[in-house]
């Protein structure tokens, strides 16, 4: 069991690293943190400052992206909060899952500490339609992303299973656009 300190919102947390069941013969890793306090009066703090924030605030739940803390450029992990139970993934070995859990606590606490220069958002997330993001794509099915059909491609990015290339930029008819009327915020690599 680690410690913070005193000020901090979460000062003692339990990390339980375990082996992806849903992706057997790998040795990809996930972790799940118990913390020892309510993490709900958060939730539309980190709504309204991280990354892709998926915020489902009847069910006190979030999902968003954390890069690190400090940010790292390749840093991409999922991260799922719910009262006093947080999961991130997807690691490939435990020692990183262990390092980038105790980044997160410290960015826990910090978005915490700056509570009072933060705007709360009560913004409930809806998921994007598929056929909304279709009409935005070019409609080719030019297999240039990797899948038989624009539908096909349209279906993983909703379910984020996919993300746009820098290079898919020039293919989309307005980036703009496709975030207002499809609900989609865009994760460009």
């Amino acid at each position: 069991m680690a410690k913070g300190g005193e000020a901090r919102l979460i000062k003692e947390y339990k990390i339980d690293v375990d082996y992806l069941a849903c992706h057997v013969g790998t040795d990809l890793v996930r972790a799940k943190i118990a913390v020892d306090t309510d993490l709900s009066e958060l939730l539309p703090y980190l709504n309204a400052v991280a990354e892709k924030a998926k915020f489902l605030p009847k069910f006190n739940w979030i999902r968003f992206v954390f890069r690190g803390y400090p940010p790292r450029p390749n840093g991409f992990w999922e991260v799922a909060i719910k009262e006093c139970k947080i999961s991130v993934k997807t690691f490939p070995d435990k020692d990183e899952a262990a390092q980038i859990c105790k980044e997160l606590i410290a960015y826990l606490n910090k978005v915490a500490q700056e509570k009072d220069t933060i705007s709360p958002s009560y913004r409930e997330w809806h998921p994007p339609k598929a056929i909304e993001l279709f009409k935005h794509l070019p409609k080719t099915n030019c297999r240039k992303c990797g899948e038989a059909t624009c539908m096909a491609f349209a279906t993983k990015l909703v379910l984020s299973r996919t993300r746009l290339l820098s290079r898919d930029k020039a293919r989309l008819r307005s980036v703009q656009s496709l975030e207002k009327d499809a609900g989609l915020k865009v994760a460009w690599l």
